[in-house]
């Protein structure tokens, strides 16, 4: 569960006012049945509460109640309505709640409360403030993804970078990077004939797994330019195969079950960034000990030929 907050901003004594606290009553009350939104909390709400403990009937309470209770709070050391409104009582809070959803989803909510502030007479609600956990997310996230295609440029680049400085061959480099950049166009791919969006927990997964990936195959072609000096590819490879192929795999293992635990989790965007991750691992590993071999052979690539390596 996640929850958006409402501030309205009046003028002082605004929400210690009968009338326009039952503005602000029936704003919360309209608030509160918008589909999607489990709750809506405000200091109107409180007040019915607390005239409900004293007379049983849980209804907004006459003005000069409203008083008193008000009179008792700011006597006491409890705080009651500290979390929804200000001592001035020019400022007041409605808490939202709602179940963990998608941007999409979200802006639905978002739309309709705009549209049930705009025509409420409660003080200040024309220009009230939505804010709170869940919009601060879904900014971050949609600052995420107006920064993704770089994210990856970036991360893409510098693994290059490394790939280059410890082969020492632009051509293994190239090669390097074949086995890693498949499994996020699959994943990608699998992403949107699933209809998976992208969200908060899975928008870095591209930039994620491209680190995660390399380092298998950083191992296995580090090998391949250790036995550079055998007679032909096929021997290379071999010898590179049983050097790290049972490292490659159980680590893939390892890996792609970790992830996969996470599947089991109740909060969606972690579900589906373990479930894109370990298939991506699994992937991952399949381009290392298939596909990079394959293209070698394609390419008829030979690492012992002059110049490829020093």
């Amino acid at each position: 569960m996640t929850s958006m907050e409402i501030v309205l901003e009046g003028k002082p004594n605004d929400f210690a006012d009968p009338e326009k606290l039952a503005q602000l009553d029936a704003l919360t009350a309209e608030l509160r049945a918008i589909p999607g939104v489990l709750s809506a909390y405000s200091p109107s709400s409180l007040l019915r509460e607390v005239h409900g403990i004293f007379s049983g009937e849980y209804a907004l309470p006459p003005g000069y109640i409203i008083d008193q209770i008000f009179q008792a709070a700011e006597t006491s050391s409890s705080g009651m309505f500290q979390a929804y409104m200000n001592k001035e009582f020019s400022r007041a809070r409605i808490s939202i709640g709602m179940k963990t959803i998608g941007l999409e989803e979200y802006r639905a909510i978002q739309d309709r409360a705009r549209a049930a502030l705009a025509k409420s007479p409660a003080p200040g609600a024309a220009k009230a403030a939505i804010t709170g956990q869940f919009p601060l997310i879904l900014n971050v996230q949609r600052d995420l993804m107006d920064t993704l295609n770089s994210s990856f440029v970036s991360s893409f680049l510098t693994i290059m970078v490394c790939f280059l400085v410890l082969l020492r061959s632009m051509k293994l480099a190239l090669l390097a990077m074949i086995p890693n950049v498949i499994p996020v166009f699959i994943i990608v791919s699998f992403m949107f004939l699933a209809g998976i969006k992208f969200d908060i927990g899975n928008i870095m997964i591209a930039s994620v797994l491209l680190g995660i990936a390399v380092d298998d195959t950083a191992h296995f072609l580090y090998q391949i330019k250790a036995h550079r000096h055998k007679e032909n590819l096929t021997e290379i490879l071999w010898e590179a195969f049983d050097s790290t192929g049972a490292a490659i795999f159980y680590t893939a293992v390892i890996l792609t079950a970790g992830f996969a635990v996470f599947s089991f989790s109740g909060f969606l965007p972690t579900r589906h960034f373990g479930i894109l991750a370990a298939l991506a691992i699994a992937f991952a590993l399949l381009c290392d000990l298939l596909i990079l071999p394959a293209v070698m052979f394609v390419t008829e690539f030979r690492p012992e030929s002059k110049g490829e390596l020093p």
